[in-house]
C-alpha cells in the first residue's frame, strides 16, 4: 500500500524513479526507528530536519510522513521553519530597524520565534477534538498567507516533521566574525554589525527552539558550492511550476538574484557543513546528484550521561579519596561521556573537587536542592531567568529546595517546642566538623558554608524521631538519610533535580553530551551507595548500588532500568562498574 503512494508521489514530485531506492534503503529503516521512539511517548516526537538549500529536506520530510502513516499508522504534521517567517512588513521595519540586509528572508532574526514555539507546543500536546491552524508562507509573492489560508491540523499528532536550512544551526565564536567571508558581507556589511545581530539570535530565541529536537536528521552536501547549484535548480522548478498555473511569480528569483541571495547564508550553512554531522541521530551523505550514498548515527558511540554520589560512592567512605576510580574516569573523559557529581555536599565544596578531577560539567548539590550549570556553556537559559532560576556570578542556578534559613528557624523551633535531641552543622566550628568527618580544614569550611540545607546528628529516641519527622513534613520540609547524617532539606531530592538536568541536556544542541550522544535520549547510568541516593537510582537506565564499609546496599524503589550491586566498596566497585558498562555500551 506504501509503496503505491510513493509511486505516486514520486511521479507528483517530478523526482527520477532511482528515488525510490532511496525511500526502501534510507527511510523507510529511519521511519521505523522514529515510529519506535514514540512507544510509550507522552506528546508527539519533534524531529528535525537540517540541511542545506535545496538539500531535499522537505522532500525528505514529505516521504517520512507518508511512511509513518502507512506504515505505522502514526499521525503526522510537516512543518518548515520557512512557514514563520516574519511579514513582508516586519522585515521591512527590521531593516529599517536594525540593518538593511534584514530585509531578505531566511537568516536567523527574520523568523517569527514565538509564534514557532507557540505551535510546536500545541501540536506537540493536541488531543482528540482539538484543533490548531498551521502558519504557511507564500514564496512566490515572498509574505506570509493570511490565516484563512493556513492549514488545520486536528487531534492528536505523533510525529512533527520539523525542517529548515538552518534548524539547530549553532551559534559562532564571535571572534569568527571580525572577518567578512564573501562580496555580501565586504559591501554591505563592513563593521560586522549585521552578521554580530544574526548571531545573538541564534544564542538566544533559536536555541530556545532548537533545544525543544528530541532527534535530529541532517542532509549532508558535498559542499557549499553545490548548494548554491541545487538552490538555482529548486528556484527554477518554483517558477515552472506558477507557469503552469498562470500564477504571480514576481517573487521568485533569477540567476543573478540566486547568486546574491545564497551569500545571505553562507556563513551559517558553512558552520552547519562542518559542526551538525557530529551532532546528527542520523546523519545522510548526499553525493553531487543529490542521491543519499551513506547514512550513519554519529551519536550513537557516546552515548552516556554518568552522574554519581560523592562521599562513599567515588570517594572513600574513611579518606575521601577517588584513587581508585581513576582508570574510569580516564576513560570516561576519553570517549567525551559527560560525568556530573550529585550530592549532598555543597558547591563550595564540589567546585573543589570539580577541579582536582578537571571536569566543566554542572553539578547538582545539598541533595538535590540546585543544579549549577556554567552560563558560558548553557545560553539558552539566558532568556529564562525566573524565581527559581537565578544567574549567580558565572553560574545559573536552579533551585528545587528552601533556603537554609528557614530550614534553620524551623529546627529551633522543634527543639523549643519538643525538646528534640539532635546536633547539626550550625553548632559545629570548622575544627568539630572536621573531628567530627575526618574532612580536611579547607574542605569543612566549604562544608559549613551551606545555603539549602542541614545535616543533623540524631540523639534522641526512634520513638521522637518519628514524631520529629512528621513535624518536619508538616513543616514543609524532608528528611533524607545519607551514609554520615540525616538531612534536612526542602521538598526535593536528588531525582528530581536530575530528571530537570537530563532533560535540558536531551533538548539541548550546544553542550558537550549532546554533541556526542546517539539518540534523542542518553543513557543514564547512575551511581549511589546510600538511601538519599535511591530517588536518583530509581530513575537511571543502568543503577549501580555502590557497597559501602559502613552499611547495608540501599533500596531503590520502583527503579526504572536495571540494577547493579558492586562487589567491591566505594571507588573501587565504581571504577569497576563504570568500566564494564562502558565496555559493554560501546
Amino acid at each position: 500500500m506504501v509503496h503505491d503512494e510513493i509511486v505516486k508521489e514520486i511521479k507528483e514530485q517530478q523526482l527520477p524513479q532511482h528515488y525510490l531506492t532511496s525511500v526502501e534503503r534510507y527511510l523507510v529503516p529511519l521511519a521505523d526507528k522514529l515510529a519506535a521512539l514514540t512507544v510509550r511517548r507522552n506528546g508527539a516526537l519533534l524531529v528535525g530536519v537540517q540541511g542545506g538549500q535545496g538539500t531535499g529536506k522537505s522532500t525528505l520530510a514529505l516521504f517520512m510522513s507518508l511512511i509513518l502513516q502507512h506504515n505505522h499508522n502514526l499521525r503526522t504534521v510537516c512543518l518548515s521553519l520557512d512557514d514563520f517567517y516574519l511579514t513582508k512588513s516586519e522585515r521591512e521595519q527590521l531593516a529599517c530597524d536594525v540593518h538593511p540586509l534584514l530585509k531578505t528572508r531566511g537568516v536567523p532574526g527574520t523568523h517569527d520565534i514565538e509564534l514557532a514555539l507557540e505551535t510546536i507546543t500545541k501540536l506537540e500536546s493536541m488531543k482528540e477534538g482539538e484543533q490548531l491552524l498551521i502558519p504557511r508562507f507564500d514564496k512566490a509573492l515572498d509574505d506570509r498567507k493570511p490565516q484563512s489560508e493556513w492549514d488545520s491540523v486536528s487531534g492528536k499528532v505523533d510525529v512533527i516533521l520539523f525542517e529548515g536550512w538552518c534548524v539547530a544551526a549553532p551559534p559562532e565564536v564571535d571572534s569568527l566574525l571580525k572577518e567578512p567571508i564573501n562580496k555580501l558581507e565586504t559591501e554591505h556589511d563592513e563593521q560586522g554589525r549585521w552578521r554580530n545581530w544574526v548571531n545573538e539570535q541564534l544564542k538566544q530565541g533559536y536555541t530556545t527552539l532548537f533545544d525543544q529536537l528530541d532527534y535530529l536528521v541532517v542532509l549532508q552536501a558535498p559542499s557549499f558550492d553545490v548548494i548554491y547549484e541545487w538552490r538555482l535548480l529548486q528556484e527554477h522548478k518554483l517558477k515552472a511550476s506558477i507557469a503552469n498555473t498562470q500564477g504571480d511569480h514576481s517573487g521568485v528569483m533569477d540567476d543573478e538574484q540566486i547568486a546574491y541571495f545564497i551569500q545571505h547564508y553562507e556563513r551559517i550553512t558553512r558552520a552547519c557543513l562542518n559542526r551538525l554531522p557530529q551532532r546528527a541521530d542520523c546523519l545522510f551523505k548526499l553525493d553531487e546528484t543529490h542521491a543519499i550514498y551513506e547514512v550513519s548515527q554519529p551519536r550513537q558511540s557516546t552515548s552516556l550521561m554518568v552522574v554519581t554520589d560523592l562521599d562513599g560512592t567515588l570517594l572513600d567512605h574513611f579518606d575521601y579519596s577517588y584513587d581508585a576510580a581513576t582508570p574510569a574516569i580516564e576513560l570516561l573523559k576519553h570517549h567525551k561521556i559527560p560525568l556530573i557529581i550529585n550530592t549532598s555536599k555543597t558547591y563550595e565544596e564540589v567546585v573543589g573537587i570539580k577541579n582536582e578531577l578537571c571536569l566543566d560539567t554542572p553539578c547538582i548539590v545539598e541533595n538535590g536542592s540546585a543544579v549549577y550549570l556554567s552560563a558560558s556553556a548553557w545560553p539558552s537559559l539566558a532568556g529564562q531567568l525566573s524565581d527559581d532560576l537565578l544567574l549567580v556570578g558565572d553560574q545559573y542556578v536552579k533551585i528545587f529546595g528552601q533556603p537554609r534559613t528557614k530550614i534553620l528557624t524551623t529546627l529551633q523551633r522543634l527543639k523549643s517546642q519538643s525538646g528534640y535531641l539532635f546536633e547539626g552543622f550550625s553548632d559545629y566550628t570548622e575544627e568539630a566538623l572536621v573531628k567530627q568527618t575526618g574532612l580536611s580544614q579547607s574542605r569543612a569550611t566549604q562544608a559549613l558554608n551551606r545555603h539549602f540545607s542541614e545535616p543533623i546528628i540524631w540523639q534522641d529516641s526512634e520513638a521522637h524521631y518519628l514524631q520529629f519527622e512528621a513535624d518536619i513534613k508538616q513543616s514543609g520540609l524532608m528528611l533524607l538519610r545519607g551514609g554520615r547524617f540525616i538531612h534536612v532539606l526542602g521538598c526535593c531530592d536528588k531525582g528530581q533535580s536530575l530528571a530537570w538536568l537530563k532533560a535540558l541536556y536531551t533538548r539541548s544542541n550546544n553542550s558537550d553530551f549532546k554533541r556526542q550522544s546517539s539518540t534523542a535520549e542518553p543513557l543514564l547510568v547512575a551511581l549511589g551507595d546510600s538511601q538519599n541516593d535511591a530517588a536518583m537510582l530509581a530513575i537511571a537506565d543502568i543503577a549501580v548500588v555502590v557497597k559501602s564499609p559502613v552499611h547495608e546496599y540501599p533500596t531503590v524503589p520502583q527503579p526504572k532500568g536495571e540494577v547493579v550491586y558492586s562487589q567491591k566498596e566505594g571507588p573501587a566497585g565504581w571504577n569497576d562498574e563504570v568500566l564494564t558498562i562502558i565496555k559493554r555500551t560501546r
